[in-house]
């Protein structure tokens, strides 16, 4: 009779739990993606749904709002909750040690230490951290993570404009590292490198036993710097460039061939930036070597738009010499069986989204 009661007692506490279910929104420059988990049979998060819209959810207009809100509710069937990522020019990660102190002490400790990288009143500035194996008997390490409490209000009134309740606000970061620990990469102990390629963000990342340990965007290295690098270099407008990085990535639409003058002129470009790319991310691999006194890091994982470029991932791992591979969220976390070529593809544009659709 007693074991009766405390299996329903746990039904019932597993059914709250998957009450708390959201609908993990990931915006990325012109695009946003949507990913709703749902528990399988095993009890562990799987995707449920997913979908993409060609919107930049927080500069939306109303008639953009509106086609979002009907991609939310096909994909979320009734949830009302949202996770969204944020990457606001105020979000700061930084890496900090501490003498062991009370909470609200060590908040404050956090705020100082943001001091000399932010701008307007400390008071104004919301933080919070995530410790790091390994702590001293009298000391902490940390990773902090601060943004103006402006930024949160505009990120919130984004969620509330479109009729959901904002459950969550996550630092791109953190979603790409609750993604990759729920498909079991960060169970060898093992530094893993994470870079996700964006329309005008790339971050690179380094997770080791589920801790984010170092966070830097790499700078000039995004879909929106390659189309103004061609812009320059083969003469030709915004549209025009964005056609032809298209045409390079196999999706030029019917009755638009490109020339084949065009294409070598793009090649040219391509592997100037793919040069740019690797000495960026070389320089965070050293910075990070350099913090915490290892002398590498054991794997790359690459994941976002970036990823459909033709040879890009051949190129890092050739160039950096580094185990490199391309990042599928949805590996342990959906059906085999559904897991078609097609989505393959698509999958690692999705990384964010499943993190932040984890209950």
């Amino acid at each position: 009779m007693i074991k009766k009661e405390i299996a329903k007692v746990r039904d019932r506490l597993d059914a709250w739990l998957w009450r708390r279910e959201r609908l993990g929104v990931d915006v990325d420059g012109k695009s946003t993606r949507i990913v709703r988990m749902a528990k399988s049979d095993t009890g562990a998060p799987s995707v449920a749904a997913y979908g993409d819209l060609d919107i930049d959810l927080i500069h939306s207009n109303e008639a953009e709002r509106q086609r979002f809100k009907l991609a939310a509710k096909q994909l979320g069937e009734g949830l009302q909750r949202i996770a969204m990522n944020v990457e606001h020019p105020s979000l700061r990660i930084r890496k900090m040690n501490f003498a062991k102190m009370p909470e609200q002490d060590l908040l404050e400790a956090i705020r100082w230490n943001f001091r000399e990288h932010i701008e307007g009143p400390m008071e104004k500035y919301v933080v919070g951290y995530t410790p790091l194996e390994g702590d001293e008997v009298e000391r902490i390490s940390i990773v902090a993570y601060g943004m103006t409490s402006e930024a949160i209000e505009e990120y919130t009134n984004v969620v509330k404009s479109v009729g959901y309740k904002p459950i969550s606000l996550e630092p791109t970061a953190t979603a790409l590292l609750a993604s990759m620990d729920v498909n079991g990469l960060l169970e060898d102990g093992q530094r893993h490198v994470c870079v996700i390629f964006g329309y005008n963000t790339t971050l690179f990342s380094v997770m080791q036993r589920g801790s984010l340990l170092f966070c830097r965007p790499l700078p000039g290295v995004n879909n929106e710097a390659l189309a103004r690098l061609i812009m320059r270099n083969l003469n030709i407008d915004a549209q025009k460039a964005y056609q032809a990085i298209d045409a390079w990535m196999g999706k030029a639409a019917e009755g638009e061939p490109s020339s084949e003058e065009l294409m070598k002129k793009l090649d040219t470009t391509v592997g100037h930036f793919f040069s740019q790319m690797v000495i960026e991310m070389q320089r965070s691999i050293d910075a990070f070597c350099i913090m915490y006194s290892v002398e590498h890091v054991d794997a790359i994982h690459l994941c976002g738009m970036g990823v459909l470029y033709p040879g890009m991932v051949e190129h890092v791992g050739s160039t950096l010499g580094v185990q490199t591979s391309v990042f599928n969220p949805f590996e342990r976390v959906m059906d085999p069986a559904a897991q078609t070529e097609e989505v393959r593809r698509v999958a690692p544009l999705y990384a964010v989204a499943v993190g932040l659709a984890i209950p």
